[in-house]
């Protein structure tokens, strides 16, 4: 009888299936890898830190201008003055809000309030580079009876 397949086609044909083996394994073990890169970096605060400071930096503080969170808008605030109403009975509330940022900022930066307090903000262009928000509170013109302590967190825009 004749053999259809002779030995030295047979060891090709091993060597390709050996090829197309090694293949498949490096594909899969970079596949492993790089999920396993990916992974840790993603679970890595410091990196996520990084990266929020860059896409959205943003600073939270207080009523007295303390800054609480700094979350990169510092890099581009050089200071936050908040002003306060001391003529309000029982209340020493900001009315005012001067952020000076260190260079020339297009777009006014966001300012929320945190908080349970319904506040309107309006801003507009101060000296030199400066930002101006003006505050009034919505409602009877009054802060809750409860009002002891507002934070803002304040968004820088490119």
């Amino acid at each position: 009888m004749q053999h259809l397949i002779t030995d030295a086609a047979l060891k090709t044909i091993w060597k390709f299936i050996g090829i197309i083996a090694i293949c498949i394994g490096s594909i899969y073990g970079a596949d492993k890898y790089l999920t396993a890169k990916i992974q840790s970096a993603v679970q890595d605060e410091a990196l996520l830190r990084k990266i929020s400071a860059k896409v959205r930096p943003s600073v939270i503080f207080d009523q007295a201008g303390s800054v609480l969170v700094e979350q990169g808008a510092m890099e581009s605030i050089d200071n936050i003055t908040v002003h306060r109403d001391t003529n309000s009975p029982g209340f020493d509330l900001p009315v005012k809000i001067t952020v000076t940022p260190k260079r020339f900022l297009s777009h006014a930066p966001l300012l929320q309030v945190i908080g349970p307090y319904t506040l309107t903000v309006t801003n507009s262009r101060g000296t030199k580079f400066d930002w101006v928000y003006e505050l009034s509170y919505v409602g009877s013109g009054n802060p809750p009876p409860d009002f002891k302590h507002c934070q803002f967190r304040l968004e820088i825009l490119y």
